[in-house]
């Protein structure tokens, strides 16, 4: 089990997990969910170029037969080039770079064939948004293979310089995670505090599972993260009104 130790904090608790052991939380593979959001991220991205910024509930409004454009497909191979040439500056692994980049060019090539269907044109833009993005993973800067990260929810009450990060503005839920093997073909999600509780402290005995999460530090060791969290009951009493007690 994991050693979480309980910290004072101004308006959450400051929490410290000592990773004196590996990681006891289950990890699963979310290579395809993880595939599913980027997608229709891109997706999203490609109705905002074709609708000039057109809000969603406006969506019917516009020609569908404009999305995934010829013109907007040809500027992602553009930019893909020139991120793989840039890349090269930085002494990026050719051995990656070069299969990409011809991934590309047989691309390109299909785009020249002026696809006619909204289906065939769908199929290259994402094609073409996949190879970029792989590219994109080749900067030798993201020399390292996992993420640190919490997960929690828009905060209620007024969003302003800071009340969105009071503790009694937090809507429960969340929680601690590092993703593994993120620019990978298979990212794997482990839940940190996972079979995890307090050992001392206020909360002690507490697996942290009805609060909320917030801004995760890690030690230049790797060795212990640091982490605010709240209780968040003022949810529980004015259920997403503005409350500062």
């Amino acid at each position: 089990m994991d050693r979480i130790c309980l910290g004072v904090g101004v308006w959450t608790l400051a929490i410290f997990i000592s990773l004196v052991c590996p990681l006891h939380g289950s990890t699963i593979d979310v290579s395809e969910s993880v595939g599913r959001l980027i997608e229709a991220d891109w997706i999203r991205a490609d109705f905002e170029f074709v609708s000039g910024g057109t809000n969603e509930s406006q969506a019917a409004e516009v020609d569908t037969d404009g999305q995934f454009s010829l013109e907007r497909t040809n500027q992602l191979i553009i930019r893909g080039y020139k991120l793989a040439e840039r890349l090269r500056g930085l002494s990026a692994s050719e051995s990656r770079l070069e299969p990409l980049v011809t991934e590309l060019r047989r691309l390109e090539a299909r785009l020249a064939d002026t696809p006619s269907t909204a289906d065939d044109r769908r199929d290259i833009y994402l094609d073409v948004r996949r190879a970029v993005r792989e590219i994109a993973f080749c900067n030798p800067l993201l020399d390292f293979d996992k993420i640190l990260f919490v997960k929690r929810h828009d905060s209620v009450g007024v969003f302003h310089m800071c009340d969105q990060y009071y503790g009694c503005n937090a809507r429960p839920g969340g929680g601690l995670f590092v993703l593994s093997d993120p620019f990978g073909e298979n990212p794997r999600l482990t839940n940190v505090l996972e079979n995890s509780v307090v050992e001392r402290g206020r909360l002690k005995g507490d697996n942290l599972t009805t609060g909320a999460f917030l801004s995760p530090e890690l030690s230049y060791d790797g060795k212990t993260i640091l982490f605010a969290y709240t209780q968040a009951r003022a949810y529980e009493k004015y259920r997403g009104k503005e409350a500062y007690e």
